[in-house]
């Protein structure tokens, strides 16, 4: 029985939202607090407001904060799966080592994989899944032994297919290898060709991370970069564009507003980068 409502503290079932079992936990969270249950420690309610109605009788306020306490918690583990299961749905990842957890939308990725490439399609496996609102990866890359290279190896491939991509104007990209971390640096003109170098070499065997410090110098700026963004959102059918409010100083563009998945916001923030001009953009667009 819980000291604070004296109602029993039920184990975890999938029952019916709305029915009195719904608005308890696991019995074994329930009392990690000591013999109230974990609902009325969390909302710090006293035996008084938990039991106005008479022994085993529920408050309108206690209904109320045991759903939200539930409901919240429901949704962590339904987001929880959802991630498991696309990582098991994504034939680029071996899910079978990485372990998902998953607080208040926060989703944290952890185990090992077999290359940088599988951490990374690890990590936007998870940013694809409703309702997470950001990922942190703590996996780590364990090549097998035919896939390991030294770093003067995988410095020279960097620097081959950094040469053959079309996507890169003429002139030095630096490239450095420490431990398998590969550093680049120089200048390109655009977003997407900093962008292109990254993605050419993160796939190089015996990678283990990419730190780009490529600086974009763009060419000389156009008029009204503020409304070539705001019709390139309009136009674009992955974004609602009504959500995202767009700021311009200078040669920077902060991107404010909410939306409803990752792939939106990496479209807002192609978007800005496309304007000629823009030397930096900040992303502040939050996922709802």
């Amino acid at each position: 029985m819980c000291a604070a409502c004296n109602f029993p503290i039920f184990t975890h079932q999938p029952y019916e939202a709305g029915s009195i079992q719904y608005f308890f936990r696991n019995a074994a969270d329930a009392l990690q607090t000591g013999n109230a249950c974990s609902a009325c420690n969390a909302f710090r309610l006293d035996a008084a407001q938990c039991n106005e109605a008479g022994t085993g009788a529920f408050s309108t306020m206690r209904q109320a904060a045991l759903v939200k306490f539930t409901e919240e918690e429901m949704t962590d583990l339904k987001i929880r799966q959802d991630v498991l299961d696309e990582l098991a749905f994504e034939p680029s990842v071996d899910a079978a080592n990485i372990g998902v957890s998953v607080e208040d939308g926060i989703a944290t990725l952890s185990g090992h994989v077999t290359s940088y490439a599988e951490k990374l399609a690890a990590e936007d496996a998870a940013m694809r899944v409703k309702g997470v609102r950001a990922v942190t990866v703590d996996i780590e890359v364990r090549y097998p032994e035919r896939k390991q290279h030294a770093d003067d190896q995988i410095a020279s491939r960097a620097l081959d297919i950094i040469a053959w991509n079309t996507a890169l104007p003429e002139g030095p990209i630096h490239v450095k290898v420490e431990g398998g971390w590969v550093t680049l640096s120089g200048d390109v003109h655009w977003q997407f060709q900093k962008t292109a170098a990254e993605e050419a070499v993160r796939k190089l065997g015996g990678v283990r991370g990419v730190i780009n410090l490529i600086a974009v110098r763009p060419g000389p700026t156009v008029t009204d970069v503020r409304g070539r963004i705001e019709a390139a959102l309009r136009r674009n059918a992955e974004v609602d564009a009504g959500k995202i409010s767009v700021e311009v100083h200078d040669r920077r563009v902060v991107l404010e507003g909410g939306v409803r998945a990752w792939n939106e916001r990496a479209a807002a923030e192609r978007a800005a980068w496309s304007v000629p001009g823009v030397s930096a953009v900040e992303n502040h667009i939050r996922i709802t």
